[in-house]
């Protein structure tokens, strides 16, 4: 369980790091500052990161599982090949989480509210622009109340490349004046061409 523990130690370090360093250096200008601001828009990045740490932990999870069977004696050749394809799966999970901590955001985000239940998926209700980072495109994302409403969806949504910044676009949103617990699902396209699709709760403040 020792493993378990220092990989959880590492991710939530991580996630520390996301909030004391929210943006990265990628070809920004000074344009950048009279476009986006620390409450107009929402980073996808950090919802991306949020998914990505919480299907690691899952997956780890089953792996101690999988090897305490095989420490005791109780597993097979079928469980050694469960573990292999986990292991696997959990190292390709590590180079996407390392790649989007290195994409960064374009700017900083303004601090969240201490009643925001995850820092990195609450978002001011108010911004005007979700921006996403440019080695991903046809973003779609749908965003629901606590009660199953829509709040917004990006369908139909034009995407801008964002001024003064080479690695991010960005879409126009409203969530009107809504704020409480939202229901994100997510789809995106990679460079490869693979559909990356998941869920993420969020928080509107």
């Amino acid at each position: 369980m020792l493993k378990f523990k220092t990989m959880k130690i590492q991710y939530i370090g991580l996630v520390l790091m996301t909030l004391l360093f929210f943006n990265c250096d990628s070809g920004s200008t000074s344009s950048d500052d009279d476009f986006l601001t620390g409450s107009n828009y929402i980073s996808e990045n950090n919802f991306y990161i949020y998914h990505l740490n919480t299907e690691i932990e899952e997956l780890q999870i089953e792996i101690d599982a999988l090897q305490m069977l095989i420490d005791s004696g109780l597993g097979d050749l079928t469980t050694q090949e469960d573990l292999d394809d986990a292991l696997a799966e959990r190292g390709i999970l590590e180079r996407e989480i390392n790649e989007a901590f290195l994409n960064g955001n374009p700017v900083f985000l303004d601090p969240p509210p201490s009643e925001c239940p995850e820092p990195l998926t609450c978002f001011n209700a108010e911004a005007i622009y979700l921006v996403m980072h440019n080695r991903f495109s046809n973003l779609e994302i749908n965003m629901f109340d606590d009660q199953g409403d829509v709040i917004f969806s990006s369908t139909n949504e034009a995407t801008f490349n964002l001024p003064g910044v080479n690695d991010y676009k960005y879409i126009d949103i409203a969530i009107d004046t809504y704020t409480g617990p939202v229901t994100m699902i997510i789809e995106k396209q990679d460079s490869s061409g693979s559909i990356i699709y998941y869920f993420s709760s969020g928080y509107a403040y």
